[in-house]
């Protein structure tokens, strides 16, 4: 079974709301670790673009005629944004 999640689309690990710090009794970090995954952060990169790693991946856009791949038919399109619509909760 699969769910989708909607958050916010962080620029690094450390801007991401399923990033976990773990502290001991001191306060100081230990370890990092992602939330979805649960592998250490140091495996992914901290600039400015996320990691190769990293299990999120951005919501698809909307289609329309001239931005559709070939082969999508009107009803596709409408499908597919319908879809995106549900997802985001948006109402047009």
């Amino acid at each position: 079974m699969k769910t989708i999640a909607i958050v916010d689309m962080p620029k690094c690990c450390r801007e991401c709301s399923l990033f976990l710090e773990l502290k001991n009794g001191y306060g100081d970090v230990v370890n990092m670790k992602c939330c979805l995954d649960g592998f250490g952060i140091e495996s992914y990169d901290f600039d400015e673009e996320r990691g190769k790693k990293c299990p999120l991946r951005p919501m698809p856009e909307k289609l329309d005629f001239w931005t559709a791949p070939s082969g999508f038919y009107d009803e596709t399109i409408d499908g597919w944004n319908w879809c995106i619509e549900e997802i985001t909760g948006e109402t047009e």
